[in-house]
């Protein structure tokens, strides 16, 4: 069917042509509905669980409050203590208080559900979404997609319940993600888990039988360190040991299987895969010991997994294979063990992973290296750099929201909690976008920028584009990352001696067309006291 076909389909409009972007409009108000569904059959289901024998299950309930705390934010956890301290209720009451809140706060949501809000925001537009429908493998080759957006059209189309939403009959194919198709290559069907019945109640149920009975399998090859738990850093050159005796035993626990996987991915990076990837191995420690596994393209605090990829071939071998070791936060079988994270080993502080990446085709002085120089960012060049846009959402175009977020990114500057380079990029996406909203508590989001005339700059008086000129120029790190930019885009290396209003401009509209812009922001020191 064609597009213009679907259209017709929606019926969101009296008249004869749906406005714009109906079909993503009439997709999110039925994923509402399915979610809401969703949780209240969920409820009934919990319900009738906890009240099986007409008598209420104590200890069932405990477990589900336990459960349900450990995943809410402090001021939800307060909102459970209320409920949970209320002595004025009966304990049935109770109950359905709790179940009610458990509902609102979507603890019983399916990952499904979860995942659909972020598989939606990838397509800008009605024509991209019936694109990625009409032929998904070819929407991802063709397009720019992040490893973490290329995991959410993956999850959320494999997906059964994606078949009963309308968009679902438009499906033509499935899709594989780039990441997917790597770790298949690593046949982690052939390992066994060696603490498996360590950790008995962590196994996936349906197949709980076919793990136990791997993890007793006769080993091969020599024995490594596994058992005593994970250390506290690891280097490249371990990491590819340890993995050489884990692929000759077959077996391996969550540290040793997530060097098995990280040596792998590794590899592919540094053979020119995966390119602009990044690899960091954390470790969760609790009263029963300690957890491994991987986190791909992760940046900012260990407490926010919600835009990066986990990896974890332990996971896999206890179970969970749908999704070749593979998930996002949202899918993760094991909720419990994402919180205080330690990282052991990052592939950014790697010097050998760095040396081989770097080296793999090119010589030292090649033009790739001068390229990663020329991307670099001083800190203190782009503290200054978002300073002169927050003085010009301030003073000169008056907008309190932009300025509010400008400063939020300078304080997270401030405490190294971003990265110069994206901070200097976000902070420009800020300045040139059409609105703010959000708070620092719940996060921002932006709009994208549509207005490419100096108006953008408060007035197209000579001193305000002198103004921006000099934040463009003053600093080498940043007039640098945005000639390299523009070289980029253009296709031309030709040095640009002075950044004019022209060359500011085509900045702003290159990153207002750049899909890959998450355009959502949450600070990470909003209670921290901090004057420019």
């Amino acid at each position: 069917m064609s597009y213009k076909g679907i259209q017709i389909l929606l019926k969101e409009s009296k008249e004869n042509n749906p406005p714009p972007d109906a079909w993503l409009q009439s997709t999110k108000n039925e994923v509402a509905n399915f979610k809401q569904s969703w949780r209240e059959e969920r409820k009934k289901q919990v319900h009738y669980e906890l009240y099986k024998d007409n008598t209420l299950d104590k200890t069932l309930f405990m477990k589900l409050v336990n459960n349900l705390s450990s995943k809410l934010s402090e001021r939800q956890s307060n909102k459970l203590k209320k409920i949970w301290n209320d002595k004025t209720v009966s304990l049935d009451n109770m109950v359905n208080n709790v179940l009610d809140f458990a509902t609102k706060v979507g603890y019983f949501d399916d990952p499904f559900i979860k995942n659909m809000n972020p598989f939606l925001k990838i397509f800008p537009n009605d024509q991209e979404l019936f694109n990625y429908l009409r032929s998904p493998q070819q929407y991802i080759t063709d397009n720019k997609l992040t490893f973490y957006q290329q995991q959410i059209l993956e999850l959320v189309t494999k997906a059964p319940s994606f078949r009963y939403l309308s968009i679902g009959q438009y499906l033509n194919g499935q899709v594989e993600s780039e990441l997917t198709g790597i770790m298949k290559e690593l046949h982690l069907e052939s390992y066994g888990c060696r603490d498996a019945l360590s950790f008995e109640d962590l196994i996936n149920p349906y197949v709980k039988d076919k793990v136990v009975q791997d993890s007793k399998k006769e080993h091969y090859g020599p024995q490594i360190m596994g058992m005593g738990g994970a250390l506290e850093s690891y280097d490249r050159r371990l990491i590819t040991s340890t993995a050489k005796k884990v692929k000759s035993m077959k077996m391996g626990e969550c540290h040793t299987l997530a060097q098995l996987g990280a040596e792998h991915l590794l590899s592919k990076i540094e053979s020119g895969l995966l390119a602009g990837a990044s690899i960091k191995m954390v470790t969760h420690e609790d009263n029963r010991g300690s957890h491994t596994f991987l986190l791909l393209n992760h940046t900012g605090d260990l407490s926010d997994l919600s835009k990066c990829i986990i990896v974890d071939p332990w996971a896999y071998s206890m179970g969970y294979t749908d999704t070749q070791g593979i998930f996002t936060i949202d899918n993760y079988p094991f909720p419990g063990m994402t919180t205080k994270l330690k990282c052991c080993y990052d592939s950014w502080d790697d010097n050998v992973h760095l040396s081989r990446k770097y080296n793999r085709e090119i010589g030292p002085q090649s033009q790739t290296n001068v390229e990663e120089e020329k991307m670099k960012i001083n800190p203190e060049d782009a503290k200054g750099f978002i300073e002169y846009l927050y003085g010009a959402a301030r003073n000169l175009i008056k907008d309190e929201s932009k300025e509010t977020l400008l400063k939020e990114i300078l304080r997270d500057l401030h405490y190294d909690d971003i990265p110069p380079s994206q901070a200097v990029k976000i902070a420009t996406d800020i300045y040139f976008a059409g609105s703010v909203e959000g708070d620092s508590k719940a996060g921002y989001s932006w709009s994208k920028g549509d207005n490419f005339t100096t108006q953008v700059f408060g007035s197209n008086d000579e001193a305000y584009l002198k103004f921006f000129e000099e934040a463009f120029n003053r600093y080498p790190t940043i007039k640098s990352y945005w000639e390299s930019h523009l070289q980029s885009v253009g296709g031309d290396n030709a040095p640009i001696e002075h950044l004019d209003s022209n060359a500011i401009l085509e900045i702003g509209e290159h990153l207002s067309n750049d899909n890959t812009l998450e355009r959502e922001y949450v600070p990470k020191n909003p209670d921290v006291v901090f004057s420019l």
